[in-house]
């Protein structure tokens, strides 16, 4: 399923590692993904970086205003909402970057090889956070439109940082010149940290029908679905991206994995990666039953929704929320379902700019949402 291709890009003495990625990862069975996720798991728990996120669970009725006519006469058995945006540092992200620097090459850990990675800022912070408590080089290229706070968070873990309006040609650059590249989304080290959410869900709330995740390059949604397939077959797995920024979905027309045109932005930054990733593609595509497009107005009315029953989360957590409440999710009725709500990194200003929020709301905000420290 996972077929050969380096995932760490190498340079001299870094081929040896890379090759050893390229084998672990391809022609995986089953049983091998298996033992992969619970060595993750094992990682994950272990790791002072992360936290085991709660279950709001049974909420249908918290939200019932949210709800039209239509919906209310077709509404899943039980509906939960898996909290992953209080994650530390504010996102899933966590959970992939610390598997994955279990794995780096000892060049990498000495400093004698400076990282290098791609982000519109949630990994972007994760890897920030975890190279600053290993004491590791890095650099972190972001598209013009990141907001400037998830900038300002970077560098203040004393990472470089670049802006690019061509990402990949940057990141190549850099490896050209040294660098050893982390993928942000398509590394099925991150697939397997992720898978640890899944888990978590079967752990509280073993009978679930639906599992409904944001989708950007695909990263998160291949270790939710590799995950929940192994525990229930029959559990349907939904990604949801915004119509602006709509690479997987494009993917699954085309049938190979998509790269977006250079100018493709959304509101939900989280979910506007350059690309689906082709490792997660091929997940997805046999893993994931369909991917939901929203648009930027029924992602803001989500944030707005969330945000009135006390939920900060930012645009790209709040994506999935946008497809339940606009009726997106197919066949829910009578279903035990949970939505994924994967990040708050949103700061008072961001929210202001979509939404009349009162001052003396914004006052009493955060420049800068918290953060395990």
């Amino acid at each position: 399923m996972l077929r050969s291709k380096k995932l760490y890009y190498n340079v001299g003495c870094l081929i040896g590692h890379c090759m050893s990625i390229v084998c672990r990862v391809s022609k995986m069975n089953d049983e091998s993904i298996k033992q992969e996720l619970e060595a993750a798991d094992r990682t994950i728990r272990q790791s002072p970086l992360c936290i085991r996120t709660p279950l709001l669970a049974d909420c249908w009725a918290m939200f019932q205003s949210c709800w039209s006519e239509k919906m209310k006469n077709s509404a899943p058995s039980k509906l939960s909402l898996k909290l992953e945006h209080l994650q530390s540092f504010g996102s899933f992200k966590i959970r992939g970057v610390v598997n994955q620097m279990q794995h780096l090459p000892d060049d990498a850990r000495s400093r004698k090889v400076k990282l290098v990675t791609m982000s519109a800022g949630n990994y972007g912070r994760a890897f920030a956070e975890a190279c600053h408590r290993n004491n590791l080089d890095g650099l972190v290229v972001l598209p013009e439109f990141a907001p400037e706070s998830r900038v300002q968070f970077i560098e203040s873990k004393g990472l470089a940082t670049e802006r690019s309006s061509n990402i990949i040609c940057r990141i190549k650059e850099h490896q050209n010149n040294g660098c050893l590249f982390l993928h942000s989304y398509d590394d099925p080290l991150l697939f397997y940290g992720y898978g640890s959410a899944s888990k978590e869900i079967f752990e509280d709330e073993p009978l679930v029908d639906v599992i409904v995740t944001g989708c950007g390059g695909g990263g998160f949604l291949s270790g939710v679905a590799l995950d929940a397939k192994l525990r229930n077959p029959g559990c349907e797995i939904y990604g949801v991206e915004p119509c602006n920024a709509n690479a997987m979905h494009r993917s699954f027309e085309l049938g190979e994995a998509f790269v977006l045109p250079p100018n493709s932005r959304s509101i939900a930054s989280g979910l506007s990666a350059p690309s689906a990733g082709e490792h997660a593609y091929r997940v997805c595509r046999e893993k994931v039953k369909e991917i939901i497009l929203v648009t930027e107005e029924e992602i803001k009315k989500a944030v707005h929704a969330l945000y009135d029953h006390g939920l900060l989360v930012e645009p790209a957590g709040s994506a999935v929320f946008a497809a339940l409440m606009c009726d997106k999710i197919p066949d829910i009725a009578n279903k035990n379902v949970v939505l994924v709500l994967s990040g708050r990194n949103m700061t008072a200003n961001e929210l202001f700019n979509m939404h009349n929020v009162p001052a003396e709301v914004i006052a009493e905000m955060p420049s800068e949402s918290p953060a395990k420290q």
